[in-house]
């Protein structure tokens, strides 16, 4: 199932393995602010990307109660 209207490929599998690359990267759910600011900033400056925050770089799905409940729908 695709999490995204504007891309089919984007998935939670795509969220959890794809590598981090200049479009694309992860942030813990404990993220800095300004290192989030950061982040959004240089995508902002570049050809744009997604950040995926509550992911931890192996993977793992961090900063929710219950994630088999979450619906997030389409962005």
């Amino acid at each position: 199932m695709s999490l995204s209207k504007y891309n089919e490929t984007i998935d939670w599998n795509y969220l959890q393995k794809h590598s981090e690359d200049s479009s694309y990267d992860r942030k813990s759910a404990k993220v800095d602010n300004k290192l989030l600011a950061n982040t959004i900033s240089s995508f902002a400056n570049a050809n744009g990307g997604l950040i995926s925050v509550g992911i931890e770089d192996d993977g793992t799905i961090t900063g929710f109660e219950n994630v088999s409940k979450i619906n997030i729908g389409n962005f």
